[in-house]
């Protein structure tokens, strides 16, 4: 955002205080207050990010004729001008850091989600991840009657439902039902893996 300059202010009527000269006298000091809310918040911004900021903060200032709120008679503060900016900067800048906090939030989860989908192709050709012993321990556990059997064909040695009716001794269609179940159960777990859910009990 390109500098407020102080030539360029309109004079507005009924100001208590002249934009102009408190925009030009502590822009400086707010810019200092909102590197020093970053540093208690643990944040770090660049100098060029606190400057945005600050720039945003008195167009904030400006757009909603904050100024007009001022009462010099309540000032008690030796730099009155200031601690009023002061109270209506935290309140700016708490609300700018939640939408900070989501957005990085949201965007953590679409990179879950894609890490999740950059995996599907695998999960259809392989069908599980073996290497991965605490997944593939629970996976089998989940397992339960003819897949106990039936599963080693499908995933090792990735036979065919045919195959693996021939090799069991059961109807085309168990088979494939049992292929069915093996490969949802086993998508179902290394999907939760790749999700950062590692409690599969």
């Amino acid at each position: 955002m390109s500098q407020i300059s102080a030539q360029c202010v309109p004079e507005v009527e009924n100001f208590n205080l002249d934009f102009s000269s408190v925009y030009l006298t502590h822009f400086t000091k707010i810019k200092a207050s909102i590197a020093k809310l970053d540093q208690l918040s643990g944040f770090k911004r660049t100098a060029d990010q606190i400057n945005e900021l600050t720039q945003d903060f008195f167009t904030k200032v400006w757009a909603e004729n904050l100024l007009n709120q001022f009462d010099s008679a309540r000032a008690k503060s030796k730099d009155a001008v200031l601690a009023f900016l002061y109270n209506h900067l935290r309140n700016f800048y708490s609300s700018k850091r939640t939408k900070e906090m989501h957005d990085a939030e949201t965007k953590k989860q679409l990179k879950e989600i894609a890490k999740i989908n950059s995996h599907a192709g695998f999960e259809e050709s392989k069908g599980f991840c073996h290497d991965i012993k605490k997944v593939s321990k629970a996976f089998i556990k989940s397992l339960r009657g003819l897949e106990h059997k039936a599963w080693k064909f499908f995933i090792y040695d990735e036979a065919s439902a045919d195959e693996v009716a021939k090799q069991l001794g059961i109807s085309n269609r168990t088979s494939f039902r049992l292929k069915d179940s093996i490969k949802s159960k086993a998508k179902r777990y290394l999907n939760r893996y790749y999700a950062g859910n590692y409690n599969f009990n």
